[in-house]
């Protein structure tokens, strides 16, 4: 029994406590780099297990068409965006995915993002290191109405910080999001309401074909001039120009974003040359427990998948 870990660009999968459990039932091999697809191809060729570190390796049909049925993608995190799903059912190669393990960290940063809106963290740090001692006018969380836009698990934990911090929330969401907001006694709202009437609305559903540029110009039209619009979802749910439009023109009040339609961010792109918005370079998941609640999920997974 052999198992790959593709993508850990950070080579910290080896430092996490599941690490030395999948060794007890697997020999591992971690890789480290970006691979062309032949090398990615003699890779898989190898193993049993595949275990892609996030979305960063394409699962397209050409490369599922060179896998075995007994092969499985032991997915970190709940996206499948990169496989091609399709393909892998024709193929009858077996995808599971590992859904919240990023969930307290992801809600953390979300809160960071707000916070750092609310009462201008990052412009104030920049500030002072330039030697101005500016005290900002912030605003207060407590009272204030957060929106958001999705109600899985992310959505469910930033609705609990949201609540301890006094907010008051609403929900708009596809799928379940209703009977969820209903059972968690939180109001669900049709979509522009929710835009109309939150003081923040924070993006947390998954990027899928349906919610692919979800937010547009004629949303952020309808959002209130003081309101800030936080994304750890992913970049490509909000029209990317409309976004920067929106706060150029300052429609809207601010942005703090984890995400963006092209990773890295391109060199002097527009968002770089707004100071209404707090950027990050897509750190939401990232963190030493999400790290291994990834690859602790994978294990137990690809346990229960080959019977060990």
């Amino acid at each position: 029994m052999k198992t790959i870990i593709l993508d850990d660009w950070e080579m910290n999968m080896q430092e996490t406590p599941a690490f030395a459990e999948l060794q007890r039932i697997s020999e591992v091999e971690v890789f480290h780099d970006q691979p062309s697809e032949q090398v990615l191809l003699e890779r898989i060729r190898t193993a049993d297990a595949i275990v892609p570190l996030r979305e960063r390796t394409a699962f397209t049909r050409d490369i599922l068409a060179e896998m075995t049925s007994k092969q499985l993608i032991a997915q970190t995190g709940k996206g499948t965006a990169h496989i091609d799903m399709e393909a892998a059912e024709d193929y009858g190669i077996s995808v599971i995915t590992t859904p919240g393990a990023s969930t307290p960290a992801v809600a953390e940063l979300t809160f960071g993002l707000m916070i750092d809106c609310a009462r201008h963290i990052s412009h104030n740090t920049a500030q002072m290191k330039e030697g101005t001692w500016l005290q900002d006018i912030g605003l207060n969380l407590e009272g204030r109405t957060l929106g958001l836009v999705g109600f899985g698990k992310i959505g469910q934990r930033v609705a609990s910080i949201a609540e301890a911090f006094g907010m008051n929330v609403q929900v708009w969401g596809p799928k379940r999001a209703e009977a969820r907001a209903k059972e968690a006694g939180i109001t669900y709202q049709p979509l522009d309401e929710l835009l109309r009437t939150s003081d923040f609305v924070s993006v947390h559903v998954r990027l899928t074909a349906d919610t692919k540029h979800l937010l547009q110009a004629e949303h952020f039209k309808k959002m209130k001039p003081s309101a800030y619009f936080i994304n750890t979802s992913r970049g490509s749910v909000a029209k990317e120009e409309d976004l920067v439009e929106a706060l150029r023109t300052n429609e809207i009040a601010g942005a703090g974003l984890d995400v963006f339609g092209e990773e890295p961010l391109p060199e002097n792109h527009a968002y770089q040359n707004l100071e209404n918005v707090v950027l990050t370079p897509h750190i939401g998941w990232k963190t030493k427990e999400t790290f291994d609640g990834f690859l602790g999920a994978a294990t137990e997974n690809i346990r229960k998948h080959y019977g060990l």
